[in-house]
């Protein structure tokens, strides 16, 4: 269903909040058509150094896109966000393509890994050292499971423009938009203000907007 499509972009945006929030990223941008989901992060990469727990795969990384977690993360990270309740995890998102791929770089090395319906097809390469880092996952909507159900764009665009003032200072682009807040949800709350834009250049109406931190956690009102 559509619905589904559209949890797959919640899912991978979600995982570069969590990266956000942990200061490791700060971009997150996702291109969509009738079935294809292209998203891009500068996060600090998939774990491709890391050693898999078993022989099933050759690394950490390809790990986490061929088993299936049962816990709210894969290694445990705080924090962990899931954008409108998603949690499937990157083997579920693999097991739900009839094709993956996974560009991710660490700063040191660059990891590339295809997946045909959820199983390894050209195996993870070390390219040469680069500066950069951050993962791009490009999939293809398994017909057998979606069938002509792709992406509904005006639902990712209204989600993903919220996650951009709920996480104020993370970009966000969809498709052609850029999407990035200075003052959290009072932007947004704004943006829905009846007045003119003039109006609003008058300053914020009293009692309109509370901000506080208490025990680390962080309140907009």
């Amino acid at each position: 269903s559509q619905t589904g499509a559209n949890s797959i972009v919640y899912e991978l945006v979600s995982n570069v909040v969590d990266c956000f929030l942990a200061q490791q990223a700060s971009c997150v941008s996702v291109q969509v058509s009738a079935e294809v989901i292209h998203v891009e992060d500068d996060g600090p990469g998939l774990p491709i150094d890391k050693p898999s727990p078993d022989e099933t795969a050759s690394s950490l990384a390809e790990h986490y896109l061929l088993h299936k977690h049962f816990t709210a993360t894969a290694d445990g990270h705080p924090p962990d966000i899931h954008i409108l309740g998603g949690c499937a995890g990157l083997a579920v998102i693999n097991a739900a393509a009839a094709r993956l791929s996974v560009t991710s770089s660490n700063g040191s090395a660059t990891y590339k890994q295809s997946f045909v319906d959820g199983i390894v097809g050209e195996k993870g390469l070390v390219e040469s050292p680069s500066n950069a880092q951050g993962t791009t996952i490009e999939l293809e909507l398994s017909p057998d499971i979606f069938g002509q159900h792709g992406v509904h764009e005006p639902s990712p665009r209204s989600v993903l423009l919220i996650v951009a003032h709920f996480y104020r200072g993370l970009v966000v682009e969809f498709q052609e938009e850029r999407f990035v807040s200075r003052r959290g949800l009072l932007d947004l709350a704004l943006l829905q203000h009846t007045h003119a834009p003039s109006h609003l250049e008058l300053g914020v109406p009293k009692k309109f907007f509370f901000e506080d931190k208490e025990d680390g956690v962080q309140i907009h009102v």
